[in-house]
Order: C-alpha cells, then structure tokens, then sequence
C-alpha cells in the first residue's frame, strides 16, 4: 500500500546539507535528532551517518544530541546543552529548520556567531529559514511538504474506514502523494563559511 514510501532502512544517500559542509571544509559536524518518533529524523541521521563514512569521517557519538522534538523552543534548549563544546566543532548539523532556527537565535544570545565561529544547517526546507539571521542553509523540496502530509492523512483515513469509494478515491490520492516525490535540493544561504 505504501510502496510509494521510501524505507528508512538500508539507506545509501548523502545528507546533502552534511555533504556541503565536507566540501566547504568542516570536519567535526555534530548532529541534533529531532523527534525519535519522525521517520524524518531517522532517515536524517541515517544519511548523516552515511555522508561522513562517505567522506572518510569518523562517526562520534559524543556530538550527537538528542532533541527529542522538533520546535524552535526545543532546538533552543538542546543548543544550550552544545555550548560547553562549541569550540570543539566545525558545524552543526540539525534534523529540522526547527530546531535550527530555535539554535541560531541560541548561539547568537550566547554571543557565538554563526557562521564566523560555527556553521549551522537544518533539513526541510521551512518557509522562516529564508527570514532568520543569518538565513539557514538546508535541503528539501522547494515543493509545498503540507500538501503532501494532508494527502497523506486523507489516504490513512481511507485504508482505516474502508468504504464503497476506497478504490477509486484511493488512487487519485496515490497518484497525488507520488507527485510530492521529489528529490530533496540543496539551498545554500548564509549560515556556512568556508573553511580552510
């Protein structure tokens, strides 16, 4: 029914945002999860993981954190807890624009400029980090994510209730959701420096 999901396990793809910090020269990169419960965030760390075996990079698991949620407030908070090893890494690599947002306005309280002392990317591409300062280098559709989310419900609702329209209603929204399928992109803003 959900073959037009993609599995999270087994996962060979580069974190694009991750990869474009290795190629801008960062090489201590630490991770905050978002959600345990995201298949985003799973699939996220997943290719986080990939990118630095990819690269020739040591995986550490001292630097990555677990936010367990996705909010400003909260990628507030789990930045707060990064702070006494900030000088110890090249980037930050979040799992969501979310909690990104909420950990640029962090670091920049705590008077750490980004990307001067400290690179930060997030992943999903929301509508706010084109607004934050500096703006926040990600990837993601450029797509509208919620319509597919919605489709997706309506599609659930579906499978659970049924009715005589299950078939014909069901198709269209396959063919729907497939059309949200596209490969994430990398969007480059202001928040990475290169480094030597």
């Amino acid at each position: 029914i959900f073959c037009f999901l993609k599995p999270v396990q087994n996962i060979k793809h580069v974190l694009l945002t991750t990869e474009y910090l290795i190629q801008t020269g960062h090489k201590r990169i630490s991770f905050v999860k978002g959600s345990s419960a995201s298949l985003g965030t799973s699939r996220s760390f997943q290719e986080y993981k990939y990118t630095l075996e990819k690269y020739g990079l040591p995986y550490d698991e001292s630097i990555v954190f677990d936010a367990k949620g996705a909010s400003y407030d909260i990628g507030y908070q789990i930045t707060e807890k990064i702070l006494p090893i900030i000088s110890q890494l090249d980037a930050i690599q979040y799992s969501t624009d979310d909690n990104a947002i909420g950990g640029l306005l962090c670091l920049k309280r705590n008077g750490i400029r980004v990307p001067e002392d400290i690179s930060v990317t997030g992943k999903t591409n929301v509508p706010e980090s084109a607004f934050t300062s500096p703006t926040l280098t990600t990837c993601g559709s450029i797509e509208d994510q919620y319509l597919f989310y919605e489709g997706l419900i309506h599609y659930l609702v579906m499978i659970i209730e049924k009715n005589e329209e299950y078939n014909n209603i069901s198709t269209q929204l396959y063919k729907h959701l497939s059309s949200y399928l596209v490969p994430d992109v990398l969007i480059k803003r202001e928040s990475v420096k290169k480094r030597n």
